[in-house]
């Protein structure tokens, strides 16, 4: 089944795990200004990403399209909670974008060997942010054709 796009009724569900919560703002204003017509959660730990991907509610109701996960997070930090849900065969096929800060060769590479299906940069201008979600959409939604299944 294709995945949802602007030309259907129901919104895609994007997940946004950060703890910085003007960070999340920030990406909310970003999909907006993009014309990303999404319907936008926001968790602020990898533990709550986790107890929000297992919640009963959630598995009743649509899961979501795509994660879009940082990796520098206080307690269970992304790096932790991406080896989770690619680990449980109930959520490994959900797609998940690492967005963060880290350079680091080390990050990269883990995450792709984690199961990462994009890992982008954070932008430091406001602009640059407008495009990467413009990017994502685009991609994820317009062009890629994905996983569309209510829990089990």
């Amino acid at each position: 089944m294709k995945s949802p796009n602007l030309n259907q009724a129901i919104p895609a569900k994007v997940v946004v795990a950060d703890d910085d919560q003007s960070a999340v703002e920030l990406l909310r204003e970003a999909f907006e200004r993009s014309a990303f017509t999404c319907q936008l959660e926001a968790v602020f730990s990898g533990q709550q990403l986790l107890d929000y991907l297992r919640n009963e509610e959630t598995r009743q109701n649509e899961r979501p399209s795509l994660i879009l996960l940082d990796l520098n997070m206080p307690g269970k930090d992304g790096r932790q909670t991406l080896s989770e849900i690619k680990a449980d065969p109930d959520l490994k096929d959900i797609p998940i974008i690492i967005m963060t800060s880290s350079e680091l060769e080390e990050d990269i590479e883990r995450s792709y060997q984690s199961g990462v299906n994009a890992y982008l940069k954070k932008p430091n201008v406001f602009a640059d942010l407008v495009r990467m979600t413009s990017a994502i959409k685009e991609f994820w939604f317009d062009c890629a054709t994905l996983p569309q299944h209510p829990f089990s």
